[in-house]
């Protein structure tokens, strides 16, 4: 039974004529050592998943960081390649033409 703050403030022992009913005491006493030792374990255990979860989202962030410095870079390279490709196919649409343009730089001249 877990003992709330309502009740330590509300708990009231029963008076003997030497005062207070001692056993009624311990018994209050330890049952809120037994709810401080469940309330110490807990809080350890949820500790202990609060740095496992933060952990993975280290780890999540981390891989997230890795897979868009990865984008970036593959996308610069496919920029590059489209680039170098585009001038390949151009050259070779336009070496055909380099006698015929070849022979209008003498005529100009």
């Amino acid at each position: 039974m877990r003992i709330t703050p309502t009740d330590i403030s509300r708990k009231c022992f029963m008076t003997q004529p030497e005062g207070l009913d001692s056993e009624e005491v311990y018994a209050f006493l330890e049952a809120i050592k037994e709810d401080m030792y469940e309330l110490g374990k807990e809080k350890a255990t949820l500790e202990a998943v609060n740095r496992e979860q933060t952990r993975q989202i280290e780890l999540t962030e981390a891989m997230l960081a890795s897979t868009a410095e990865s984008l970036k870079k593959f996308t610069t390279d496919m920029t590059e390649a489209s680039r170098q490709e585009l001038i390949g196919e151009m050259l070779t649409l336009l070496l055909p033409f380099l006698p015929r343009l070849e022979k209008c730089k003498g005529v100009q001249q």
